[in-house]
């Protein structure tokens, strides 16, 4: 069984059109502690005993977060879903994306403007957007996915986009708030990977890190050091960090979980994130 070592990122999208946007948010994830999982990228796991689109599948049940972009191109379609024959008729990206939900995973949504756009006039008249003759590369597939995605209760979380710049500074902010999230339910491999995110958001802005000392003082004494060794630039990239105690084979030590939503909340803050809610017992934390 496959392991990660950092926190397991899914990419789910249509080939047609995204390579490029697939390749640079990979590297982009990579960049700031994420392990990006793009069925097109080197690395991502195979399993010679399924069709590769349905592998995705096995591979999205062991991530936490899934992100899914949503441009003209549907996809192709197949028939031959080996142990997911639930899925016969749909293309790789509605799969993933209606098996991320079925799941129960936290799934993050881009779609392209000028898609969003479209789909607001398909919406108000469906049978009638269907008779005009389509916007060239526009599937009506693609919108069918789009209204299953926006009617699924509940909605996952959708934004639109303009172009790769709008998703990186989107997907940065999102993630903050979605590893809050699962810190406040343990799961494990995504808080391993919390305080990582984090050194490596302060790594691409090295000011930030002063600022956000300045932010966490009310904490008490010893916080305030734990914190400050998190924010050691000569750990960075230098310990794997995980959080309420060490990671197997390391003995450094960690952030307790109550100091690390306060270092959270103060990140998001400082990035402009969307804030964590407010926790009213840090003792599910624990």
């Amino acid at each position: 069984m496959t392991t990660f070592r950092s926190v397991p990122v899914f990419i789910s999208s249509a080939h047609h059109g995204l390579g490029d946007l697939r390749g640079e948010l990979s590297s982009y994830l990579e960049a700031i502690g994420v392990q990006p999982l793009v069925s097109s990228e080197r690395g991502f796991p195979d399993g010679p005993d399924l069709p590769p689109y349905a592998q995705c599948l096995r591979v999205l049940e062991r991530t936490l977060i899934v992100v899914g972009i949503l441009d003209r191109r549907y996809g192709a379609a197949f028939e031959e879903w080996g142990p997911y024959p639930e899925y016969r008729g749909l293309s790789p990206t509605h799969a993933e994306l209606r098996h991320a939900l079925r799941l129960k995973k936290r799934v993050m949504i881009y779609v392209r403007a000028d898609v969003q756009a479209y789909y607001d006039l398909y919406r108000k008249n469906p049978e009638e957007f269907k008779a005009l003759k389509l916007p060239a590369g526009l599937d009506i597939s693609t919108l069918e996915l789009f209204q299953e995605l926006k009617q699924h209760k509940p909605a996952p979380w959708i934004e639109s986009f303009n172009d790769v710049r709008d998703v990186k500074d989107s997907i940065q902010k999102r993630l903050l708030y979605d590893l809050y999230e699962a810190l406040v339910q343990r799961e494990a491999v995504i808080r391993a990977g919390a305080e990582n995110l984090i050194q490596r958001i302060l790594a691409m802005d090295p000011g930030l890190r002063g600022r956000l000392l300045a932010a966490v003082s009310h904490l008490e004494r010893g916080e305030r050091e734990e914190v400050r060794d998190l924010l050691d630039p000569r750990h960075e990239g230098a310990r794997f960090l995980s959080i309420g105690g060490s990671a197997p084979g390391h003995d450094q030590p960690t952030l307790a979980p109550d100091t690390l939503v306060d270092v959270i909340h103060a990140v998001s803050d400082l990035t402009d994130g969307p804030a964590p809610p407010a926790a009213t017992d840090c003792a599910v934390l624990e």
